[in-house]
């Protein structure tokens, strides 16, 4: 039993640390599409200047739409591609999707800020088998939120008015519905 207390000791102290990294802005687990991570652990607009277009053309056409469907629609009307990360992190371009372009209008870092901790996993038991589902948590309960740590696509402010206008957006589809 001493074994597993050092062991649970060992595993406290590692959780710990990374939560102070993460509290620092130095913990970066991967970069967002657009962006490079740079030796120094510090995120980099991607040098490829086709990368950092279609990126910048996301957020031009949500500012001239104002949704996040509409944005898509009009990607695929006009049979353009997104780019995207493999696993082993290299860019490859597709055909965008819903969640590619939510994620890409929701994430702080195309506004130049770092985040850490905006989900938690929830634990629920199905038939007796545990299952893991992530669920993100209100911004107030993140961990770490840096402003202008990086260069965004976006500025601040910018992003901010892009997130009101989605839950705008949500709050009046819920209202329809």
């Amino acid at each position: 039993s001493l074994n597993e207390y050092e062991l649970d000791l060992l595993r406290q102290r590692s959780v710990e640390a990374r939560y102070a990294k993460a509290r620092r802005g130095a913990l970066l687990q991967a970069a967002p599409v657009g962006y490079v991570k740079t030796e120094d652990q510090r995120l980099e607009k991607n040098p490829d200047r086709r990368v950092q277009q279609a990126v910048a053309l996301v957020f031009r056409q949500f500012a001239a739409l104002g949704t996040v469907r509409q944005t898509l629609w009009w990607f695929l009307e006009h049979g353009l591609e997104l780019p995207a990360h493999t696993p082993r992190g290299t860019t490859h371009w597709r055909r965008p999707s819903y969640r590619a372009v939510h994620r890409m209008l929701t994430s702080p870092a195309y506004g130049g800020a770092y985040a850490y901790g905006k989900t938690e996993e929830r634990v629920r038991y199905e038939h007796g088998a545990p299952r893991r589902a992530a669920r993100r948590k209100p911004r107030d309960q993140w961990l770490t939120l840096i402003p202008q740590a990086h260069e965004g696509y976006v500025s601040w402010e910018e992003f901010e008015h892009i997130q009101q206008a989605i839950k705008a957006n949500t709050l009046r589809s819920d209202a329809v519905g």
